[in-house]
């Protein structure tokens, strides 16, 4: 934490009168201690660029589970998994992915992809979360099957259950 500053979200709503809800970390993000608004500062893979995001992890949820089509993954194991899709809306296509990342059973954030270009960002902060997917995991069993990347991971435990087997799948974060 490099310093504070007023959170315009508490203060378009009539509170913060202090001047004092927002965050300021030292990587560029900013948090809000009280309405749970952030800043972040994502890095665009393609340019190297950052570009600042207001978006919040309770937005990313009222997007809805689709297939991902790209990858012939089902909506239903989407689902399984939580993860998101945005359509773009002048053409209809899913333009984005949020693949939501948790520490025990909190979620904290979700990696981004975008589709088109296969960029890749956050919402929220998911450095130090559990491996994709581990919080379906439970307790007990012989046999995890963890994966390079969040798509193979949804890919493999799709095959498995159509094979009428019920493995329990992760990945890696990157």
């Amino acid at each position: 934490i490099v310093g504070d500053e007023s959170c315009p979200e508490c203060r378009k709503n009539g509170r913060d009168s202090t001047g004092n809800h927002l965050i300021v970390f030292s990587s560029g993000n900013k948090s809000c201690n009280r309405c749970g608004y952030k800043e972040l500062v994502m890095r665009d893979s393609e340019e190297s660029s950052e570009r600042v995001s207001t978006m919040r992890i309770e937005e990313v949820q009222g997007f809805p589970f689709k297939s991902l089509t790209d990858r012939n993954i089902s909506a239903s194991v989407a689902e399984k998994y939580g993860v998101k899709s945005e359509v773009d809306v002048t053409n209809g296509q899913t333009s984005t992915h949020y693949y939501p990342y948790y520490s025990g059973t909190t979620l904290i954030g979700y990696k981004v992809r975008g589709v088109a270009k296969k960029d890749f960002w956050k919402v929220g902060e998911i450095k130090g979360a559990d491996l994709f997917g581990l919080h379906l995991v439970g307790t007990g069993g012989k046999m995890l099957v963890i994966t390079e990347g969040e798509c193979d991971c949804m890919a493999a435990s799709q095959m498995f259950k159509e094979q009428g087997k019920n493995y329990r799948v992760v990945s890696l974060q990157n």
